[in-house]
């Protein structure tokens, strides 16, 4: 590379891969099949779970698989309440990767290896 050439690096889901390189796998597996037309995730074959991290007095993160979609959130310790809760599609995960940036690598793993497993092919 070429100095002071620039990297077109815009989304999260590349930045994310770049940091951690043990989910190329799963995700070079879901790019063939989304090139061949073929994300459609069978809910039923993915559990309900749920992962968190970031654990602290205030509160943590996390996300669960209970709705046959993830749900991305933020639980606020103090309040009780989920102050953040976002919906995503398994299809749209596959296709454009998590909504928080800061998901640990154990927990990626886990939900690209859930949800690639229940695409029907």
């Amino acid at each position: 590379m070429m100095p002071g050439a620039k990297i077109n690096i815009n989304d999260v889901t590349t930045l994310w891969l770049l940091k951690h390189p043990l989910v190329w796998k799963y995700w070079l597996k879901s790019v063939i099949l989304a090139k061949r037309g073929l994300i459609k995730v069978d809910k039923t074959k993915i559990p309900g779970e749920e992962w968190t991290w970031n654990h602290n007095d205030s509160g943590y993160d996390g996300v669960n698989s209970y709705e046959h979609k993830l749900v991305w959130f933020r639980f606020n310790n103090e309040k009780q309440v989920y102050e953040k809760r976002i919906e995503q599609l398994f299809e749209d995960f596959i296709k454009n990767g998590p909504l928080d940036d800061d998901v640990p690598t154990d927990i990626m793993l886990d939900l690209y290896e859930l949800i690639i497993d229940a695409i029907e092919e």
